[in-house]
C-alpha cells in the first residue's frame, strides 16, 4: 500500500505510515493505484504556470527596461541639460540597463524552461526549477515567492521520490 500524503509503500497490515506516520485510510491497496500524492501533482502544476507567467513578466520586464534606455535617457539628458544640475552620462546608464536586461532575460529563460518541463512532467525540470528557485530569491517580491514556494515543494527527499514516480508515470 502507499501513503496517500507522503507517497512512501508501506506494509498492507500497518495502520500508520512510516514515512508520515498520518493514519491509513480504509481503502484498500487496489484502490489507491497512483503512488504518487495528489497534492504533489497539484503543485507541480500551479508551480509550472507561476514560473510561466512569472518569468513571461521577467522576460517582458527586462525588454521593457533596454527600451527605457534607449528611448528615454536621451530625452531626460536633453530636460536635465536645461537645468543647472550636470547630468551623468548616459552611456553609463545605458550599460547598467544593458546589465539588467541580460540577467533579466536569462533568469526569465531558465524559469519558462522549468516552466515547460514541469507542465510536461519532464524528469529534469525538478533540478532546472530548483536552480531557477535559487536564482529568483533575490528578486524581491514574486522572485522570492514562486522560489520559497518551489523550495518547499521540491526540496525535500521525499519530493524527489515522488516526483521521480510521478515524472515516470507520465
Amino acid at each position: 500500500m502507499y501513503c496517500q500524503h507522503c507517497g512512501q509503500q508501506s506494509d498492507d497490515n500497518l495502520r500508520f505510515c512510516g514515512g508520515c506516520g498520518r493514519p491509513f485510510s480504509g481503502l484498500s491497496p487496489s484502490v489507491s493505484s497512483d503512488p504518487v500524492p495528489q497534492t504533489l501533482e497539484t503543485n507541480v502544476r500551479v508551480m509550472g504556470i507561476l514560473w510561466a507567467v512569472y518569468n513571461g513578466f521577467r522576460i517582458l520586464m527586462g525588454a521593457w527596461t533596454l527600451a527605457l534606455s534607449r528611448y528615454m535617457l536621451p530625452f531626460m539628458k536633453n530636460f536635465m541639460s536645461r537645468d543647472t544640475t550636470p547630468f551623468p552620462s548616459p552611456q553609463m546608464f545605458h550599460v547598467i540597463f544593458l546589465y539588467v536586461f541580460i540577467y533579466a532575460a536569462a533568469e526569465g529563460f531558465l524559469g519558462v524552461i522549468a516552466a515547460v518541463g514541469l507542465l510536461k512532467h519532464a524528469p529534469w525540470a525538478r533540478i532546472v526549477a530548483l536552480i531557477a528557485a535559487f536564482v529568483s530569491l533575490i528578486s524581491i517580491p514574486f522572485g522570492t515567492a514562486v522560489g520559497i514556494y518551489t523550495l518547499i515543494v521540491l526540496l525535500p527527499a521525499a519530493s524527489e521520490r515522488n516526483y521521480r514516480r510521478f515524472s515516470s508515470q507520465a
